[in-house]
């Protein structure tokens, strides 16, 4: 099953982003909620929400990824937002 109930698979969105097997791995189950750009088309914010924890660091990686790769010769900045829905054993 591809789609969510809330979005697309990210994945599915960035279905040309070519990313290492660690990171494609963490993110092929997660849920991108939303896109947003402003006006002038210079900033992209994904919304994304996932069941488990993201480093931080996975995810300017990723911002890095997709700037780099699908929109090289842009001005563009690329934000993740990101939200966990995550079980009961974490408080």
């Amino acid at each position: 099953m591809n789609r969510t109930e809330s979005g697309k698979l990210f994945f599915e969105v960035f279905p040309t982003l070519k990313v290492e097997d660690g990171l494609k791995e963490l993110f092929s189950d997660v849920q991108v909620t939303k896109v947003a750009t402003n006006s002038m088309r210079t900033f992209l914010k994904v919304h994304l929400k996932s069941s488990h924890l993201i480093q931080k660091n996975q995810i300017y990686e990723m911002e890095h990824l997709i700037k780099l790769q699908l929109f090289p010769r842009s001005r563009l900045t690329i934000e993740i937002r990101e939200n966990f829905e995550l079980s009961g054993q974490y408080t």
